[in-house]
């Protein structure tokens, strides 16, 4: 057990939940249901990932709604900036070295125009215009992460 980073729990819970899952599998303990228990470590770390992708969506999400809507009331583009704020602040202070390539910004994209699609006739491209690494950073703005948007959707639905 000495090759166990001690401070892997604490800077990346999945990678943790991962290779803990691993040791208990090789555990010959006949009480034990080390699969099980495997499994929802497993999945305890997955949640984290879950939790990202659905604010990551809601970001997404909230972009688009901004940029087809430029003549939205001041206060109402103002407070759906500020969640974006707070949504991506939670994702930067949430996400691990091990969950960025578990998160798929394409696949997170093409789940928000889905669901924008339902109330909006919206032919953007599959492919996000935005990218992870700049979402997270702390060079983020929304206001050039509305216009990225607003290019595609001036473009005809076509990522550059």
């Amino acid at each position: 057990m000495s090759d166990v980073d001690p401070n892997l729990y604490r800077d990346d819970f999945l990678a943790w939940a991962i290779q803990q899952a691993a040791l208990i599998r090789t555990l010959d303990v006949p009480s034990l249901d080390a699969e099980r228990v495997a499994e929802e470590l497993e999945a305890a770390g997955e949640r984290e990932i879950q939790q990202c992708k659905v604010q990551l969506r809601q970001v997404m999400m909230t972009l688009i709604k901004l940029s087809l809507e430029p003549d939205l009331a001041v206060e109402d583009r103002g407070a759906m900036a500020e969640v974006i704020v707070v949504s991506v602040n939670d994702v930067s202070d949430t996400v691990q070295p091990s969950h960025l390539n578990r998160l798929d910004v394409d696949i997170i994209w093409r789940q928000a125009l889905r669901e924008i699609s339902v109330a909006r006739s919206v032919n953007l491209p599959d492919q996000c215009p935005l990218h992870l690494d700049w979402l997270l950073s702390d060079d983020f703005e929304v206001e050039p992460a509305i216009e990225s948007v607003r290019t595609v959707v001036a473009d005809g639905g076509t990522a550059e």
